[in-house]
């Protein structure tokens, strides 16, 4: 919606944005969200992206971050196939 140029507003009032995801991410186990990430990371390197950002802060909570940040060192210590 924003690359549309629908306002944050507009876009949380039809469902989306940060808030969103963040509900989202908060109802998926590590395990889970490890592999849809892991899926979304070779997807990434297939297309030639160079770079990635990751972003810690949806979690909302000490415990979410917490968890997020597990993942990221549980990646790097996981070879990516491409």
């Amino acid at each position: 919606m924003k690359i549309k140029g629908a306002t944050y507003e507009e876009i949380a009032a039809g469902g989306g944005g940060i808030l969103n995801s963040a509900k989202k991410l908060q109802t998926l186990s590590e395990d889970e969200l490890f592999e849809r990430s892991l899926k979304r990371v070779q997807e990434i390197i297939r297309s030639g992206t160079g770079a990635v950002e990751i972003k810690s802060g949806y979690g909302l909570t000490v415990k979410k971050k917490k968890k997020k940040k597990k993942k990221k060192k549980k990646k790097k210590k996981k070879k990516i196939n491409r």
